[in-house]
């Protein structure tokens, strides 16, 4: 039961990155191509057909291994084929994927039923992970079963195309594509922090975790008193984020400064609401086996970032607030375009840095990131001091230096943004981030400078 629960979920995240991909019968599902609405139809069955064989004979070779591979091989293999799988998922998200590995590529009109039998044991992420985990099980209706319901949950996508043919236009497949392309980043992030962890056999989950230290005050120890204590700071946190963008939405340009101190006051200074990259790896690889509740404030952020792009960045975030008031006192030094475009490019280098060294264990890495030094500024430690100086140095000598360059959760939020359901589109003039039209949404904070 846990494979076919499993499997339905992944169909799930598959799902709508799916009809992206497989979205060479849209036109036939909208009748065009000069087909009439009932010839349409029975070619979309006979490709849904064939996918639906090409899915059951998986289930039958995921079976048939499963009874001829140890435990002991697959727990072996586990932490690398996790990673592996992680890694592409994440090339799927950024749409980085090798040609070999996208269905499109697959140009086969002569049959519809061969066309939806190769779209659908084509190799992608979602495919071979079921198909690995499926391994683990012993018996072939188990394993055909767990295919039959992964054909379901991604077949769901398809039957509004079915039912009403106007959303087998672009506007359908473009948030469809939006959606799967994010869930594909998510999906990522989580297999590859789950296989690095796996790796270097991270210990037993404690009842309070490190990462949300920053989010409770000291003593609250008791796993109810965290839940609520992470409640009430979420709360605040996610009013910031939904004020922050309706005034996005609304285009209030003026309101984002307002908004920015705001947020320093109440979420950097008295809070002490400090969400660096940490957090978001402990959800992605522990967010399942602990209350929802302490996620609460990742889970915002990243709500916004898919929803419209890196407002939290823009509007909320208390470094980036500090940043750029500091640079607006400074003399804004503007590097050169081809050394931004390649110190833009250097966030991500620390994102992947950050995450395998925190998924491996190494929490400390959290440490050296400007949320957790602002919030022990108080003990006066030399590292903190000296850090936070060069924080400031930099920001007034060119604004958000930190936030462009070097903020690995910016660089995960930039990933999450750059396939945002409402995307911006234009580039503002003057702006100090943004020098050509390369991953726009992802690095765009928002600022709605004219």
């Amino acid at each position: 039961m846990d494979l076919i629960v499993y499997a339905f979920f992944l169909s799930l995240t598959a799902g709508a990155y799916c009809i992206m991909h497989c979205s060479i019968f849209f036109p036939v599902a909208a009748g065009a191509s000069g087909l009439s609405r009932a010839r349409g139809l029975y070619t979309v069955l006979n490709i849904m057909a064939g996918r639906f064989v090409g899915y059951a004979a998986a289930g039958i070779i995921a079976g048939v291994a499963g009874e001829h591979v140890s435990g002991r091989i697959i727990r072996v293999l586990d932490p690398f084929v996790y990673t592996l799988l992680g890694i592409l998922f994440l090339l799927y998200g950024i749409e980085k994927i090798p040609a070999f590995l996208n269905p499109c590529t697959h140009r086969i009109h002569t049959s519809p039923f061969l066309l939806g039998l190769v779209t659908g044991i084509h190799p992608c992420p979602a495919f071979i992970t079921l198909l690995y985990e499926s391994m683990k099980f012993s018996g072939i209706f188990l394993t055909v079963g767990a295919f039959i319901v992964f054909f379901v949950g991604t077949s769901l996508f398809i039957v509004p195309l079915l039912i009403i043919p106007a959303l087998s236009g672009d506007t359908y497949r473009t948030y469809m594509r939006r959606v799967g392309l994010m869930m594909a980043v998510l999906l990522g992030f989580f297999l590859y922090c789950s296989g690095i962890s796996v790796l270097f056999q991270e210990p037993a989950i404690e009842p309070v975790p490190e990462e949300t230290a920053a989010f409770v005050p000291a003593g609250d120890i008791a796993l109810s008193g965290v839940e609520q204590c992470v409640l009430k700071n979420g709360s605040v946190f996610t009013a910031f984020i939904c004020l922050a963008g309706i005034a996005y939405g609304l285009g209030i340009r003026y309101a984002r400064l307002m908004i920015g101190v705001m947020s320093l006051a109440v979420i950097g200074v008295w809070l002490k609401i400090t969400p660096g990259t940490g957090v978001f790896i402990d959800m992605l690889t522990h967010g399942f086996r602990r209350s929802m509740v302490l996620y609460i404030i990742p889970l915002s952020m990243i709500a916004a970032a898919a929803a419209a792009g890196r407002i939290y960045c823009g509007y909320v975030c208390p470094v980036g607030i500090i940043a750029e008031l500091a640079g607006r006192i400074g003399p804004q030094i503007r590097l050169s375009r081809k050394v931004h475009s390649v110190l833009l490019n250097f966030k991500y280098i620390l994102l992947a840095a950050v995450v395998t060294l925190t998924a491996a264990g190494f929490r400390q890495v959290g440490q050296f990131e400007p949320f957790s030094l602002f919030a022990s500024f108080s003990s006066f430690r030399v590292a903190p001091v000296v850090y936070t100086a060069v924080f400031f140095l930099t920001a007034l000598a060119a604004g958000r230096v930190w936030c462009m360059y070097l903020c690995p959760a910016g660089a995960f939020l930039s990933l999450m943004s750059r396939n945002c359901l409402f995307p911006k589109r234009t580039i503002c003039r003057g702006c100090p981030i943004l020098r050509s039209t390369e991953n726009m949404e992802g690095e765009c904070t928002r600022c709605l400078r004219k």
